[in-house]
């Protein structure tokens, strides 16, 4: 058997198992340290990062598209669909920081934990 293959299978399973004892210390930190501007981007996270967030935003997204298209019906958004974009627009604006935030929480506290 070669052997720098065995020492290197075994260096990465020291490592993944390093790894998983910092990711299980990460629960142990209260949520009474963290503020609420933390908590709530933690809830907002959650919330955007879940399959019911992202079924109904296809679901709003479909039948905002069917609406603007169907014949007969008052169009408010026309094809290119520019207030669409726009509203998708100023949703990433918001999003995106939030997502940071609570993503650079988690990160400072597994390192801290380390």
């Amino acid at each position: 058997m070669n052997t720098s293959k065995k020492i290197l299978s075994n260096n990465l399973d020291v490592k993944a198992f390093q790894n998983t004892q910092v990711a299980q210390k990460a629960p142990d930190a209260s949520i009474e340290q963290l503020t609420r501007g933390q908590q709530l981007a933690d809830k907002l996270a959650n919330h955007v990062g879940s399959w019911k967030f992202l079924i109904c935003q296809s679901t709003i997204l479909a039948g905002w598209v069917g609406m603007n298209l169907t014949p007969g019906v008052p169009h408010w958004d026309n094809s290119p669909f520019i207030m669409l974009n726009l509203v998708f627009s100023f949703a990433s604006a918001y999003t995106a920081p939030i997502v940071l935030m609570s993503q650079m929480k988690t990160d400072s506290l597994l390192i801290n934990q380390a």
